[in-house]
């Protein structure tokens, strides 16, 4: 019996030992409970790479926690204080996967962030002014929504279609991306058939669908939420009786589409992607997120990109903070990131200067096949 106890207080002494000693806190400020929101698949991003890093061992020695203050959905201000209870309550190191143009315009506007002093990292939108003039604490993972629209307009010239309607949301983020489309459409040389907005927050598009529809036009430039293209593109092609074709900016998820109206209603139905696709394992970077996915979460964790954009965000952040070294703070991360140049993060590169805080100019264009899936 006193063996036993001997052998087992060793067995818990080396368990001890083993994990690690010291706490990260990263904090996000999202509205995270309902699955088909942005800010729940970042969440579920960059939970399953702190996990994966945690398991190994931490990040030089320390592990890894996120700690989330939900938020409202509808109200961009709403991030303001919840950012400051956040800060106040966990005192986190960085902050990540914030999504919503209005609500990190409202955070940068009060001065929130630069009071704390905290760098963001891996922003869920695109705007221009955030990424310009820059902004020495946002560290943007993903492409810039004037890059996106360039892309798809170009698209579209290149497949011979040039009779393109605009459709998007009555937001911050919905008239910045309608700003950038018709400067892409301009470059050009194309003008709109029609532009018609619908309000943020609704799936209320039958006005706008009827608005455009009255013009026929060879495609729509679409910048929305998941469920309000999902319903929109529905209605554009009578479910699947006919087929205009559609190109989203990347705040819709494909998996959310195909899961609202189907693969048959969905099919070739177009996403700007600024990560890879999430179901394709070529890319590094996918292979290493399905595989930890299926060890740690199981055949229910959904391959989403708003997952993938979380999980390579939160690699960004754990690659500086092994550069920064045991005793991190948030001054020394931001410096660590403003010097992390050609980052490969797994066949996506990212880079920082303190000139340029856009550190991806990855997307593509991938359509939706019959069976669900993302076709590139």
């Amino acid at each position: 019996m006193k063996r036993y106890i001997v052998w087992a207080a060793l067995v818990l002494c080396g368990a001890l030992q083993a994990a690690p000693a010291r706490e990260i806190v990263v904090g996000q400020v999202a509205a995270v409970k309902d699955p088909l929101t942005a800010g729940y698949q970042l969440k579920s991003g960059i939970e399953l790479y702190f996990d994966a890093v945690n398991r190994a061992g931490g990040v030089n020695g320390a592990a890894l926690r996120l700690a989330v203050k939900d938020r409202s959905p509808q109200v961009a201000d709403d991030a303001v204080p919840k950012t400051h209870e956040l800060i106040e309550e966990d005192k986190p190191i960085a902050l990540i996967g914030l999504p919503g143009t209005g609500s990190m315009e409202a955070l940068v506007k009060d001065g929130e962030l630069a009071r704390a002093g905290l760098p963001v990292i891996g922003i869920r939108t695109g705007a221009t002014s955030l990424h310009q003039p820059v902004n020495p604490l946002l560290f943007h993972t993903r492409a810039s929504y004037a890059a996106e629209a360039e892309k798809m307009v170009r698209h579209l010239s290149t497949i011979g279609l040039k009779r393109i309607a605009v459709f998007y949301e009555d937001s911050p983020f919905g008239k910045e991306a309608l700003k950038h489309t018709l400067a892409a459409l301009e470059k050009s040389k194309l003008k709109p058939q029609a532009v018609a907005s619908y309000p943020a927050n609704t799936n209320n598009v039958e006005p706008a669908l009827k608005a455009i529809a009255a013009v026929s036009p060879d495609a729509v430039i679409a910048a929305s939420s998941s469920s309000a293209a999902a319903h929109f593109y529905q209605g554009l092609n009578h479910g699947g009786a006919s087929h205009v074709q559609m190109v989203n900016f990347s705040t819709v998820d494909a998996a959310i589409v195909v899961k609202l109206i189907g693969s048959h209603d969905s099919r070739g139905l177009g996403i700007a992607q600024v990560v890879p696709d999430p179901e394709n394992r070529r890319t590094p970077l996918v292979r290493e997120f399905q595989d930890d996915a299926k060890s740690l979460r199981g055949a229910k964790f959904e391959l989403t990109q708003g997952a993938l954009e979380g999980y390579l965000a939160a690699k960004v952040l754990v690659e500086a903070l092994r550069r920064t070294g045991a005793n991190p703070t948030p001054a020394k991360l931001r410096q660590t990131l403003d010097k992390l140049a050609n980052y490969d993060a797994g066949g996506v590169t990212i880079g920082f200067s303190p000139r340029n805080h856009s550190g991806s100019t990855f997307v593509n264009i991938g359509i939706l096949a019959s069976d669900g899936r993302l076709m590139n």
